[in-house]
């Protein structure tokens, strides 16, 4: 599995930017996307262990200080915007940084869909994550 370096520029207290590096052995390659992007991909990384909902996936970004209801620089994304991401986005970001590095990876078995029951479908992202401050 891969390992996510997410990487938080800080302002005082606060992350006012984020990098998402993913390493594969001495080999590490950036994710690319907008900021808001890769702050949306660092707060699902960071949650990586539980399948999570839409709903709590947008939760778990209101209450992540990259956003603005917590202090943050980005606005909290609208469920359809998150469900896009998940569906389009991240599978390309992902994809274009596993084929830099060469690791053989593919973003679609990374980025696992699980059904939760009763019309609900979970999110999350296979691998071992850790968080470094600048």
């Amino acid at each position: 599995m891969p390992c996510c370096e997410i990487i938080e520029e800080c302002l005082g207290a606060d992350p006012q930017h984020v990098e998402i590096a993913l390493r594969f052995g001495s080999n590490s390659t950036y994710v690319g996307g907008s900021d808001r992007h890769r702050a949306a991909l660092a707060v699902l990384i960071r949650s990586n262990g539980i399948a999570r909902s839409l709903k709590a996936l947008r939760q778990l970004c209101v209450e992540s200080p990259l956003f603005t209801p917590c202090g943050g620089p980005f606005l909290v994304p609208q469920l359809g915007t998150i469900k896009a991401w998940l569906y389009r986005d991240y599978p390309k970001h992902l994809q274009r940084a596993f084929d830099q590095a060469r690791s053989g990876f593919r973003a679609e078995k990374i980025i696992e869909h699980v059904d939760l029951g009763a019309k609900a479908m979970g999110f999350r992202i296979l691998g071992k994550s850790r968080i470094t401050p600048r």
